[in-house]
């Protein structure tokens, strides 16, 4: 109990009010910069109507919840532990590439990994699996089979035109 005590009534805002008469509310703290936007924002609203508007009592209202605050427990923080990644070793003679005429099937469980964990839509994650195709030996083995411009490369549910 401190001075500027003032009880409060809880309003659900989710129900309509029983009564088309608007509710008087008080605003604290309504001086500030959030405060009068608050006002403004109640201002036409409604169901309710500002009835007081002061700052009297939130120096008060501020100082007793800093003293409350100041008897809970400390916050605890958490280091996060270090994963190492686990390497896979990822290369073109893991896959299975098979031809269908000017269409390519490749086909490789760290390939569908690849493909599930990229994002198509983002320029520097099909850029990234570019690379990762391209240091792996995927293109070098395409090229060896007989691969030509223009064909279409069909991994699991992605397809696309091959370029040099």
């Amino acid at each position: 109990d401190f001075p500027g005590r003032m009880d409060y009534t809880w309003v659900s805002f989710h129900k309509e009010p029983k009564t088309m008469e608007k509710m008087k509310v008080g605003i604290i703290g309504a001086t500030g910069m959030v405060g009068q936007r608050f006002v403004t924002l109640l201002s036409d609203h409604p169901y309710f109507e500002i009835s007081a508007a002061s700052h009297i009592g939130v120096r008060e209202l501020m100082d007793k919840a800093a003293e409350m605050l100041s008897h809970l427990p400390p916050i605890t923080v958490y280091e996060p532990e270090f994963i190492e990644p686990e390497i896979i070793s990822a290369t073109a003679d893991d896959l299975n590439i098979t031809n269908y005429g000017d269409v390519w099937v490749i086909e490789g469980p760290w390939l569908e990994r690849l493909v599930s964990n990229v994002n198509f839509g983002d320029y520097e994650s099909r850029m990234f699996f570019d690379r990762t195709l391209r240091s792996s030996g995927v293109y070098d083995r395409l090229e060896c089979l007989g691969i030509n411009e223009g064909d279409t490369v069909s991994i699991y549910d992605l397809e696309f035109e091959y370029q040099r």
